[in-house]
């Protein structure tokens, strides 16, 4: 995986090709939305201006972490959203039957 989010193991195969490319194109599509929105924001911002930009995206960035960090489990084993079917799949799709996780070491 590399560069990539872990997010990309539990998308199995199943799923598709179109899950992955949209995993991969949110880096691409926040700039194409950051770059106009900051412009903007430096235009007719509040604060004078160019001190929106980093408020603005920074307030954003806040959420977002903290959203993430109450949304999203370690492996679905530790994930309290996921029903036992969904999780006995996963599992078994992505780690084998055995149920092991693959060491990321």
């Amino acid at each position: 995986m590399g560069q990539y989010s872990d997010a990309a193991l539990y998308f199995v195969d199943v799923l598709g090709l179109n899950r992955h490319l949209l995993l991969l194109a949110g880096a691409q599509f926040g700039t194409v939305i950051s770059y106009p929105l900051s412009g903007l924001l430096a235009e007719y911002g509040f604060a004078d201006g160019w001190p929106s930009i980093f408020y603005v995206f920074g307030i954003m960035g806040a959420i977002w972490s903290v959203a993430f960090l109450y949304l999203v489990a370690e492996d679905p084993d530790s994930s309290s959203t996921i029903p036992e079917d969904e999780r006995k799949y996963i599992i078994n799709s992505v780690w084998g039957a055995a149920g092991v996780s693959v060491s990321t070491a």
